[in-house]
């Protein structure tokens, strides 16, 4: 009987244990919360620690105990301390993780995690941590999924996933990248449907939509590229209506704005408005790297086309960008001063293209060998970075093909070098097939230059560069022969109307529409398209009369009329 009334007892004793540290735990949690409210953030953790001792098996002390390391690390990091924001994001994972363990139902715990999960990722360095960067990213994803089959019409908990969902993908292959970015974007679309008026949710999918038109013009698929670029515009413009002024969606629709130009939409008006958002943010900050320079790009791109409606102001506008590049050069750090280097070496080859389609042989020249010795100079700094290499490469490229041979090996040797970086890259590889193309003496060399055009669309089937290196090994196997093998002239004529039809006022396409035309017999048809080329690109005339594929009708006097009249 005593030994019954001494259990009876201590399970009183227990229960009123329990209760008191339940009771314990609910009071150190409220006063912990208010000092938090309060901006105590110290105080309310070193209360957290004396509860967790009290109750260790309280779920909502180890969770508030996460959500107080969560900001002492963003806390930390605004004053530049990484390495103590870093080691306070890892103490707020160990505290959510245990928070899950106590309380596996709690959809808050699951998305607070996600978040702690998300900028832990971002504590490990690119791209040594590759794979467990990969897997707590994907860890985040799946709480966030949980969060949301819980409660679908989270507007927050969308946003946030998208960002997971980008941030995951944003290493990985085009394909796969495409398909996580489209996924991104889905739930910002969603997203933005429950909550419309949310500026950071616009703005994220400007950025998101930006991301996947470059994975879309790395595959050549234009007229997505195109529709999306066009909706980051139009986010940057929603998100400036609620917050004038705002910096990022300033420069982000000073770049889109210039890359729809370059695509052919409306390029005054792209230009102009790339110009007028990269010029407010210089009013505010005179010495803004990254304003100056895409301002000079905008600038760049609207010489080049003034350039080609032989206007007058094209080489004020080049000088202006000059200024820009200059002003960018003076104000740049030591980490970005090769940055803007490449930037003025790119500036010049673009310039370079532009004079040339304009006959202006000579100065184009000159400009190509500025973009030359600039690029040099940004290889020797690093000759690792793919870009830098492959940048030289096309400039070889374009001075071998006015002529100067020398250039060729050196050409084929930067893009070889590029593709030890970079073994898929549909650009490089572009590159390299039109440098092997040019130095082809037999068919054998031919169908070198064939593959590696073939390789970059296995990885990208639209990618305009990889076409084009394609119908110009097409064209130029055909030439090969008195008699054309009909198999490689129609696939020729096919790569020819598939480019003319992606970009018709590309002169160049139209060109290589009228060899392939010529080369099938219908010298009508040939005769009208090369017209048409020569009336958008006078600079053609000079290779029109160098071309083996005119030979035969250069003293016709359709023909000749049309190559020998201009420069």
């Amino acid at each position: 009987m005593n030994t019954e009334r001494g259990a009876v007892a201590r399970g009183a004793n227990h229960e009123q244990v329990d209760w008191i540290t339940r009771c314990a735990a609910r009071f150190v949690r409220t006063a912990a919360g208010y000092l938090l409210a309060t901006g105590h953030p110290d105080a309310a953790r070193r209360w957290v620690e004396w509860g967790l001792e009290q109750a260790p098996d309280d779920g909502a002390l180890w969770r508030l105990r996460g959500t107080l390391l969560f900001q002492t690390a963003g806390a930390a990091a605004a004053a530049q301390a990484k390495r103590e924001a870093d080691a306070w994001i890892a103490d707020a994972h160990e505290a959510y993780a245990r928070a899950e363990s106590l309380s596996p139902d709690e959809a808050e715990i699951w998305r607070e995690h996600a978040l702690v999960l998300q900028n832990l990722a971002r504590t490990l360095p690119q791209p040594d941590e590759a794979e467990p960067r990969a897997e707590l990213l994907g860890q985040a994803v799946e709480r966030y999924d949980r969060v949301l089959a819980a409660q679908p019409r989270r507007a927050d908990v969308l946003h946030e996933r998208a960002l997971a969902l980008a941030a995951l993908h944003e290493d990985a292959p085009d394909r796969e990248a495409i398909a996580g970015f489209q996924r991104s974007l889905e739930d910002l679309d969603r997203s933005l449907e429950l909550r419309p008026h949310a500026p950071d949710a616009v703005q994220h999918r400007a950025q998101i939509a930006s991301t996947l038109a470059s994975l879309y013009q790395r595959s050549g698929r234009r007229a997505a590229e195109i529709r999306l670029r066009r909706l980051c515009l139009s986010d940057c413009a929603r998100a400036l209506r609620n917050r004038p002024g705002w910096q990022a969606p300033l420069l982000l629709r000073a770049v889109e704005a210039t890359r729809l130009a370059r695509l052919g939409d409306t390029p005054a008006e792209r230009t102009d408005e790339a110009i007028a958002a990269a010029s407010e943010v210089l009013t505010d900050q005179p010495r803004h790297v990254a304003a100056a320079l895409v301002r000079a790009d905008a600038r760049v791109a609207a010489a080049c086309a003034l350039r080609a409606r032989s206007d007058a102001r094209a080489t004020l506008v080049w000088r202006q960008a000059l200024a820009d590049l200059a002003t960018a050069e003076s104000a740049a750090g030591v980490r970005e001063v090769e940055v803007v280097a490449t930037t003025r070496a790119a500036a010049w080859v673009e310039w370079g293209d532009a004079l040339d389609r304009a006959g202006e042989r000579r100065a184009a020249l000159d400009a190509w060998r500025e973009a030359l010795a600039i690029y040099d100079r940004v290889v020797d700094d690093d000759p690792t970075d793919a870009a830098r290499l492959a940048g030289r490469g096309g400039t070889h490229l374009r001075l071998a093909e006015i002529g100067e041979a020398s250039h060729l090996p050196a050409a084929l040797e930067d893009f070889g070098q590029a593709l030890a970086h970079r073994p898929a890259d549909p650009g490089i590889l572009a590159g390299l097939a039109e440098a092997q193309r040019l130095g082809a003496t037999d068919a054998a060399e031919l169908g070198a230059a064939l593959a590696s055009a073939d390789r970059a669309l296995d990885a990208a089937p639209e990618h305009a560069e990889a076409r084009a290196a394609r119908r110009h090994a097409l064209l130029a196997a055909a030439m090969r022969d008195a008699h054309p093998d009909p198999a490689v002239l129609e696939a020729a004529l096919q790569e020819c109307q598939w480019a003319v039809g992606g970009r018709p006022d590309d002169p160049r396409a139209r060109y290589d529409l009228a060899c392939a035309l010529f080369l099938s017999g219908r010298t009508a048809d040939a005769h009208a398209a090369l017209e048409q080329a020569l009336a958008a690109a006078p600079g053609l005339r000079r290779r029109a009369v160098q071309d083996p594929v005119w030979r035969t009708v250069v003293a016709e006097d359709g023909f000749r009329r049309l190559l020998q009249q201009g420069p």
